[in-house]
């Protein structure tokens, strides 16, 4: 349906608009509690990026095999932990 404008009516399912000077209606959402599962996901996430930082820097910079190894392994060890500290911090 459009009005005299030839602008579209946003019809009944749109939000209501809030008018001048007051505020609008608050959204429903659920908080994050943190949790030592919760931060231990952000840690081994972190340090996913910083194996694979690692990986890459030694061997293209350096050609260092021992730091392509121990960048790899750092980098898998932290995925798996990240999924596991993941399905912690969602339990509480």
């Amino acid at each position: 349906m459009t009005d005299d404008a030839g602008m579209q009516d946003p019809g009944p399912e749109s939000p209501p608009k809030s008018t001048p000077g007051t505020a609008p209606a608050p959204i429903d959402f659920e908080r994050t509690r943190w949790s030592p599962g919760l931060i231990g996901f952000y840690v081994s996430c972190a340090c996913v990026a910083l194996g694979a930082t690692i990986a890459a820097a030694g061997y293209m910079w350096f050609r260092s095999i021992p730091a392509l190894v121990i960048g790899i392994v750092m980098t898998v060890v932290s995925t798996i932990t990240c999924f596991t500290t993941l399905g912690a911090a969602r339990r509480h």
